[in-house]
């Protein structure tokens, strides 16, 4: 096997020390739930087993995605766009039956009408819950993304949704003008001012923490990357309210990447 100096270096070194954290996987193909033309299943939730069957909850929209700026409202920004949460079975984690919509998009003017998307799931007591991001329409540029829940009895549902969302932005910046912009600020306000997304939720000593991504009005693009900052809000009930905790953004991506393109440059000398 060729390995590559930075491999190399890692052996000498021995900074493989635990199999643990270094460990090889292996790829296999699923039936039920993989590639179809014109179909897009994307962002699933972490696989659980109830009784005798696998689990998996994942975004699904279908058709072509065409970007901002078309002039269309309707038009598919992104394959999130337009989405519902769908929900697939198991019995050996290879052959998946596809069951239906989990969670749908709202109706017309409530604050998830336009995309529910990329969940992740949490039993808790008996109960089930999904948290997952949302979008208002219409879809624009400088849209707000908020974090919503939905609870149900059963893996199989029916989930019931928050009637509002359960984290939203702190929209405390400034945008510089009316253009559907979302660089040109006068102030950025807070790391997750414009969008919140990607939630994880999980209990810990009586408590809820949901683990989420922040971006801000505003945003700054750092060697490639988005300025996109993690950040925790802690609760003493499951369904809410949530309250940001006063360390955030508890980790900040943006400094992880100059940190690593510094080490590229090293050792590219």
């Amino acid at each position: 096997m060729k390995m590559s100096s930075a491999t190399k270096r890692a052996l000498e070194r021995n900074y493989y020390q635990s199999c643990d954290w270094f460990c090889d996987f292996k790829e296999i193909d699923v039936e039920g739930i993989g590639l179809e033309e014109n179909v897009h299943r994307r962002d699933p939730s972490s696989v659980i087993k109830v009784n005798d069957l696998y689990y998996v909850w994942y975004t699904k929209s279908e058709g072509e995605s065409v970007g901002f700026n078309t002039g269309d409202d309707n038009a598919k920004v992104f394959p999130w766009d337009q989405c519902d949460i769908w929900y697939a079975t198991s019995k050996d984690g290879y052959k998946w039956v596809e069951k239906g919509p989990a969670v749908k998009r709202g109706g017309k003017g409530e604050y998830d009408d336009r995309s529910v998307f990329t969940p992740e799931i949490l039993e808790y007591n008996g109960m089930y819950y999904l948290v997952y991001q949302t979008v208002q329409a219409p879809y624009k540029v400088r849209s707000f993304e908020n974090i919503a829940i939905a609870k149900a009895y059963s893996p199989d549902g029916p989930f019931e949704k928050s009637k509002t969302p359960i984290l939203e932005p702190t929209k405390d910046g400034e945008w510089k003008d009316d253009k559907d912009n979302r660089f040109e600020v006068t102030k950025k306000g807070g790391f997750d001012s414009h969008k919140v997304h990607d939630p994880v939720l999980f209990d810990y000593n009586e408590k809820f923490y949901l683990y989420y991504k922040g971006e801000a009005m505003g945003e700054q693009l750092y060697m490639g990357g988005r300025e996109t900052k993690w950040g925790v809000a802690i609760a003493d009930n499951i369904e809410g309210p949530y309250v940001r905790s006063e360390y955030n953004p508890v980790t900040k991506k943006t400094l992880y990447n100059l940190l690593k393109m510094e080490l590229i440059l090293k050792l590219c000398q």
